[in-house]
C-alpha cells in the first residue's frame, strides 16, 4: 500500500504505541498523530519527481509575506502501469493497482482572531485481480476462480483555529468533514466454461464530520490543565449482498441507511513535583449514540528524570475501540425469508495497557531506550456461538465475521523493545531497534491461542551517511553522495491451516478453525538499499537515486491456498528484488 499523505507535505508527529495520554481515544493498540507542515511564506518554491511512489508534483510559497500566510499543494499519480508495461512484476501478477492523490494546506498564521489554517485531502484507487485473466499467474492471490474488482474513495477538507488568550491559555478548535467510498464487485467463475458469473458486490459510503475542541493552560510554573472534546458524525450508506443458492438472487448482508455519533471529552493534568519528576493524569470518556455504549477511560504517566542523561518513565492506560459501523448492522437469515440485524448492541473493545520505559543520552547524538510492556485486552468481539473466531485478529488476510458478536472474548500482548539510535550527524546516522514479544488471545470456545500476529520478534536496523564529492572546493556546488540501507527481520507469519478433505470435497478453500493460527511461515527477512546523487544549485536542487528493494531476492511468503485441480496447496509470495528509479528537482 502507498499512503495519500507522502514525507513531501509532513512535519514532525507524534506516535504513541501504547498507554498515550487522555487527549487520544478510541484506539488500543496506538495513535499516529500526523500533522501537515506549512508552505515557506518567504519564498516559492517547486517540486517534480518519478520514483516508485508515482509521478509527483508539488508547490508552495507566500501568500502574503507580511503576514507570513503560506500555501502547500501536492499531487501524485501512480506509475504501477509504466513499470508493468515494462516488465517489472510488483506481486499483483496482471493486476495494476492505479491511483492518485492531492493534498492541500493554506496557512494564515497573523490574522485578527487567530492562527487559522485549511487542510484538504483527496484520494482514488483501484485495482481488478481476475482469475479469468489468462496472463494473470496469481490466480490463488486471494481465492480461487474469482474475479475482483476493488474501487475506493476518500477525501478530507476541514479547518483549524488557534487563537491565544495570553501567554499561559490558548484554545484550538479544528473542524473536518470526510467521505470515504468503497465499492467492490466479486464474480465466480463457471466451472463448466469459465465465464463469470454474479457472486458478491459491495457498496459502502461512509460521511463523517468532526468537530475537536480543547482549552490548555499553565496554571504556574509547576501545573499545566487541558480539557477538550471531540464529536465525530458518522452518516453511513452501507450495502452488501451475495448470491444465495439455488435461487441465484442477491440476499443481503449488510444494510444500513442511517447515522450515529461518537462522544469524547477529556480532562488532563500535569503536575511538576520538582525538575525530577513529573505526573501526568486524565480522564477520557467515550459515548456512542447508537446503542448507549460507554467507557470512563483513566489514563496516568510519570517521568523521573534520574541525571541530565537519563530517564525512567511508566505509563498506565485504559482504552477502548468502537467496532467498524459495519459491523453493528450484518444482517443474518434468521428464519426462512427473515433477515434480521443481530449485532447492534455490541459494545466497546477494551484493553489495559502497562509500559515501564529507561531512556539514556550516551552523548549528544547517541541515545539507547529500553521499554517493557503488557496489554491485558477484554471485551473483544468473538462469536456467539463457540468457535476461535476473535476480532484481536482483524486486519489478517482472513477477516470475516461471524453472524452474531458478543464482547466476552479477551487477549493479551508483553514484550520488551530495544532502541539504539545515532542522530543526524556529520552526515551519518544509524537506528536499530528490536521487539520480543508475546501475543494470545481466547475466543468464544475458551482456548487460548496465538494471535494472527504473533511473530515473536522483529528486527530493525537503519543506516545512512551523506558524502561531499567537492569539500575542498568551497566555492563550487556541493555535490553529495548519499547512501542508505535498511534491514528487517521477523518471525513467520502466522496462518490457519486448509482442511484438505473438506475442501475437495465442497469444491471451495476450507480452514481448520479448530487449529487457527497454529501454523507458521519461514521467518521474514527483507533488506533495501538507496543510493542518491544530489547536486545543489543557488535556486535549484537535484536529485538521481536507484532504490532496490528486497536486494537478496528474498522469497517472503504471503499466503496459501487450495489448488483444487491437483489437491496441493500452493504458497503465493511477495515482491522480490525491485529496482526503482527516482528522480527529484527543486527549485
Amino acid at each position: 500500500p502507498v499512503s495519500m499523505l507522502n514525507n513531501n507535505v509532513l512535519m514532525n508527529s507524534d506516535f504513541f504505541t501504547g498507554a498515550f495520554p487522555a487527549d487520544y481515544g478510541n484506539a488500543i493498540s496506538g495513535v499516529f498523530d500526523l500533522r501537515m507542515r506549512n508552505g515557506n511564506y518567504n519564498q516559492h518554491e517547486f517540486i517534480g519527481q518519478i520514483g516508485f511512489n508515482g509521478f509527483e508534483a508539488g508547490a508552495e510559497g507566500p501568500i502574503n509575506k507580511e503576514n507570513k500566510s503560506s500555501y502547500l499543494v501536492n499531487y501524485r499519480y501512480s506509475t504501477l502501469g509504466v513499470m508493468s508495461a515494462m516488465g517489472i512484476n510488483f506481486g499483483t501478477g496482471a493486476a495494476i493497482p492505479y491511483y492518485q492523490d492531492v493534498t492541500m494546506k493554506l496557512s494564515f498564521p497573523q490574522t485578527p482572531i487567530g492562527n487559522i489554517s485549511v487542510f484538504a485531502l483527496g484520494g482514488i484507487s483501484s485495482i481488478d485481480l481476475l482469475a479469468s485473466d489468462e496472463t494473470d499467474t496469481l490466480e490463488n492471490l486471494y481465492n480461487n476462480r474469482l474475479d475482483i474488482y476493488d474501487r475506493n474513495r476518500m477525501g478530507v477538507i476541514g479547518i483549524n483555529h488557534t487563537y491565544l488568550i495570553n501567554n499561559k491559555s490558548y484554545t484550538r478548535f479544528t473542524l473536518a468533514a470526510s467521505s470515504l467510498i468503497s465499492r467492490d464487485k466479486v464474480d465466480s467463475l463457471s466451472a463448466e466454461n469459465g465465464n463469470p458469473v454474479d457472486f458478491y458486490k459491495q457498496d459502502f459510503v461512509q460521511n463523517k464530520v468532526t468537530a475537536n475542541f480543547f482549552y490548555k493552560l499553565k496554571l504556574n510554573s509547576k501545573n499545566n490543565f487541558q480539557t477538550g472534546v471531540r464529536l465525530e458524525q458518522t452518516i453511513a450508506n452501507l450495502s452488501d449482498s451475495i448470491i444465495q443458492n439455488p435461487t441465484d438472487a442477491f440476499a443481503s448482508l449488510t444494510e444500513f441507511d442511517g447515522s450515529t455519533y461518537l462522544l469524547q471529552p477529556y480532562i488532563s493534568w500535569q503536575h511538576r513535583f520538582n525538575e525530577n519528576i513529573t505526573l501526568n493524569t486524565g480522564l477520557h470518556w467515550q459515548y456512542l449514540g447508537l446503542n448507549g455504549s460507554q467507557a470512563l477511560e483513566p489514563r496516568a504517566g510519570m517521568k523521573y528524570q534520574l541525571s541530565d542523561k537519563d530517564a525512567l518513565s511508566f505509563g498506565y492506560g485504559l482504552h477502548s475501540l468502537m467496532p467498524p459501523v459495519s459491523v453493528f448492522f450484518t444482517t443474518t437469515e434468521t428464519s426462512p425469508g427473515v433477515w434480521e440485524q443481530l449485532n447492534t448492541e455490541i459494545g466497546f473493545i477494551k484493553a489495559h495497557h502497562f509500559v515501564l520505559g529507561y531512556d539514556r543520552l550516551l552523548n549528544e547524538n547517541l541515545r539507547i531506550k529500553a521499554e517493557v510492556y503488557y496489554q491485558s485486552l477484554f471485551d473483544v468481539l468473538v462469536d456467539a456461538d463457540s468457535s476461535s473466531f476473535s476480532t484481536v485478529n482483524y486486519g489478517s488476510l482472513l477477516s470475516g465475521f461471524p453472524d452474531r458478536l458478543q464482547n466476552t472474548g479477551t487477549g493479551s500482548n508483553y514484550g520488551v523493545e530495544l532502541t539504539f539510535e545515532q542522530f543526524l550527524t556529520h552526515g551519518f546516522y544509524f537506528l536499530f531497534t528490536t521487539s520480543l514479544y508475546h501475543s494470545t488471545y481466547v475466543g468464544s470456545d475458551g482456548v487460548e491461542r496465538m494471535t494472527a500476529f504473533a511473530g515473536d520478534y522483529v528486527v530493525n536496523g537503519l543506516v545512512g551517511k551523506e558524502f561531499r564529492l567537492n569539500r575542498n572546493n568551497p566555492d563550487s556546488k556541493p555535490k553529495y553522495i548519499v547512501v542508505d540501507t535498511r534491514l528487517t527481520a521477523a518471525g513467520g507469519q502466522r496462518y490457519t491451516p486448509i482442511d484438505i478433505t473438506a475442501s475437495l470435497e465442497q469444491q471451495r478453500t476450507v480452514y481448520d478453525w479448530d487449529n487457527a493460527y497454529s501454523a507458521q511461515f519461514d521467518d521474514y527477512f527483507r533488506w533495501d538499499g538507496r543510493i542518491a546523487f544530489k547536486m545543489e544549485g543557488r535556486s535549484t536542487s537535484q536529485e538521481w537515486a536507484v532504490d532496490v528493494q528486497n536486494i537478496s531476492n528474498k522469497k517472503n511468503p504471503f499466503n496459501q491456498q487450495l489448488n483444487l485441480e491437483t489437491g496441493e496447496v500452493e504458497t503465493t509470495y511477495q515482491l522480490g528484488i525491485f529496482p526503482v528509479m527516482q528522480y527529484r528537482i527543486t527549485f
